[in-house]
């Protein structure tokens, strides 16, 4: 599937940008800024596609759930639901192509 330029989570607009660097951390490849309004995207040409549409789903779950203002007792708490959710959603779009044409 193809990641949009941006993408609307309620009443904010959220632009995507593919980037060099996240906060000089090796270990992200996405990040979701609130009160910026924008969702950052490692830009690796090594990862597949799919890698970096999973990036995505993942950085607009934490969207929803931050708009929904569902409460998490922590950041490790929130991480492990969106990774599980993220995983399961990338899982039913995969196996499921025609799902929403």
């Amino acid at each position: 599937m193809k990641i949009p330029e941006s993408v609307k989570i309620g009443d904010i607009i959220y632009k995507v940008s593919k980037v060099n660097r996240i906060n000089a951390d090796p270990e992200l490849n996405g990040q979701i800024r609130y009160s910026m309004g924008e969702i950052l995207l490692l830009d690796a040409s090594a990862f597949p596609e799919d890698y970096k549409f999973n990036s995505f789903l993942h950085e607009l779950i934490h969207g929803i759930r931050y708009h929904m203002q569902m409460a998490v007792e922590d950041e490790d708490e929130e991480e492990k639901i969106v990774k599980q959710f993220t995983n399961g959603l990338a899982m039913v779009l995969a196996d499921n192509p025609d799902l929403f044409k």
